[in-house]
């Protein structure tokens, strides 16, 4: 783990992350059902469907097709945004994050990015990941298995001086 001391003496937290495709496809899954939201989501899509289906058939077998559609696009949809999200990573080279009093940074070879604390939401924590709200429904992600030893203590203490607390779903994987 890399700690360092800038000159107010606050610790920083280095995260060097890697993005794979099954992470980044279960990462899409967990922000999708993070709220009821998605719930909400999948019924109204599922809903247009019916609508869509009505015509040529009986509701039953409308609703039924709609609910069909979703339970296929769906997966299809998380499969594309976790693609995107891996494809534009490898283009951009390796992503580090690093966490400070400040706030976190994103940097790759192409690109650097800063969020402060106080545009952070919530931070959420599940078996598998971080999260690091900056709306209701869009955060950046660090995974578990990318942090090193002492790095998730660093990062509960950075988040708590900021009001944070590091709250874990138990259904989320």
């Amino acid at each position: 783990m890399e700690r360092n001391f800038d000159e107010s003496q606050s610790e920083r937290v280095t995260i060097n992350a890697t993005r794979t495709f099954s992470r980044t496809f279960l990462v899409m899954v967990q922000l999708w059902f993070s709220g009821a939201s998605g719930y909400i989501n999948i019924a109204v899509l599922a809903g247009v469907m019916t609508f869509a289906f009505h015509q040529p058939s009986h509701w039953g077998t409308a609703a039924a097709g709609g609910f069909a559609w979703v339970a296929i696009m769906l997966p299809i949809l998380f499969a594309y945004q976790a693609w995107k999200i891996v494809r534009l990573s490898r283009k951009g080279g390796p992503l580090q994050f690093e966490l400070d009093a400040e706030g976190l940074v994103c940097n790759n070879r192409s690109l650097t990015t800063q969020i402060k604390w106080p545009a952070i939401v919530r931070v959420r924590t599940t078996k598998r990941t971080i999260f690091f709200y900056v709306s209701k429904n869009a955060a950046w992600f660090i995974d578990r298995r990318d942090l090193k030893n002492g790095d998730e203590q660093v990062i509960a203490e950075l988040a708590a001086a900021h009001g944070f607390a590091m709250t874990r779903k138990a259904r989320a994987a």
